[in-house]
């Protein structure tokens, strides 16, 4: 508010950005969504499961994010981690896009066991556009989508195998 005028000013580009940026955080805490389903039995697939787990190293953070100043296991360190240990206990990974808007997508990851049984997850991501200056949102490229489906990947991996990265900090 002016002191001299009594008017309030109009708010700056980066303060309707802020505003903006607040109020798809609130979205994604109601949008970003994971469910499982399963096939009727489990037991052959959890055996395999807990023995690829037993095998299994957590993912390196290898990957820079320089939008945020920190480090991250990207899709390729998640499945360097697990590619081995599921191959051996004959269980498979697939990706399946079941929603792909510019607004949101939502990636389907099935762990499949050899004897038919598996288990699988649906991950629904917000796409968010934001100049790397985080000064102005921009229109949404295949890019944004294809950089959301790449985290419904690896979250979906992560989720249906248990792997997570080292020195996992995402609680911070």
């Amino acid at each position: 508010m002016d002191p001299n005028t009594g008017e309030v000013a109009a708010p700056t580009e980066a303060e309707l950005l802020r505003a903006k940026v607040l109020e798809l955080e609130r979205e994604l805490k109601k949008i970003a969504t994971a469910r499982v389903t399963r096939s009727e039995t489990q037991g052959k697939l959890a055996l395999a499961l807990s023995k690829a787990q037993g095998a299994m190293e957590n993912a390196a953070k290898d990957a820079n994010n320089p939008f945020y100043g920190s480090k991250y296991a990207d899709l390729a360190s998640v499945w360097g981690a697990i590619r081995k240990p599921l191959s051996d206990n004959e269980l498979a990974i697939f990706h399946t896009v079941l929603e792909c808007s510019s607004q949101k997508v939502s990636v389907e990851t099935r762990l499949h066991h050899s004897s038919d049984e598996w288990c699988a997850t649906v991950v629904s991501l917000p796409i968010t556009a934001i100049s790397k200056d985080r000064e102005k949102v921009v229109v949404v490229t295949a890019q944004h989508i294809g950089a959301a489906l790449t985290y419904g990947r690896r979250y979906g991996i992560q989720l249906v195998t248990g792997n997570a990265p080292r020195d996992d900090d995402d609680g911070n």
